[in-house]
């Protein structure tokens, strides 16, 4: 996979400013393609695509002309074989597209780690409560775990307890089982 770097500048400063000393921009690989093959990989893959519808077409030319059963197995055979190395040459193509994607993956991870963990720390729980205790906010017709996913993230939670459910009409969450 060719890659080029992408420079991602720092914030531009107004005329009215001074010059402050700027930090390095970013600096990320991009891959050139949207694809994820190689021109290798069709290479290999087209080779052995190849072999195989060839192998395919000698095998039933030769084996149509056979008479008997028993002349005409071992070309079945080969037939079969011959598929089988086609079927060898998809499973390839697609492995090689998997690998680039998960090296893809693992390089947005990366560039990416220190917001995403920022991000993950603000999905949190604003309250900590005990695993059996349920949770609501304003506007919320339901309660929550407070781990629930529909509940992450949300503003001005607070705990509930039975009466308060049935007080406020509150039912419970499907999703975490409250």
């Amino acid at each position: 996979m060719t890659t080029h770097q992408v420079s991602v500048p720092a914030r531009a400063r107004r005329r009215s400013e001074p010059a402050a000393p700027q930090p390095e921009p970013l600096l990320f690989a991009v891959p050139d393609r949207a694809e994820p093959w190689q021109r290798s990989h069709a290479l290999g893959t087209g080779v052995l695509i190849g072999i195989g519808l060839v192998g395919m077409v000698v095998c039933w030319y030769v084996g149509a002309g056979k008479l008997t059963y028993d002349d005409q197995v071992p070309w079945l055979v080969g037939s079969i074989a011959s598929t089988g190395v086609v079927v060898l040459g998809g499973v390839y193509w697609l492995i090689c597209a998997f690998r680039q994607v998960t090296g893809m993956e693992r390089a947005v991870a990366l560039y990416l780690g220190p917001w995403l963990s920022e991000a993950q720390a603000s999905v949190r729980p604003a309250v900590s409560l005990a695993a059996d205790e349920l949770v609501t906010a304003t506007g919320m017709g339901r309660a929550h775990r407070p781990h629930c996913l529909l509940a992450r993230g949300k503003k001005n939670l607070r705990p509930v307890t039975a009466a308060d459910m049935a007080a406020l009409g509150l039912a419970g969450c499907g999703a975490c089982g409250s």
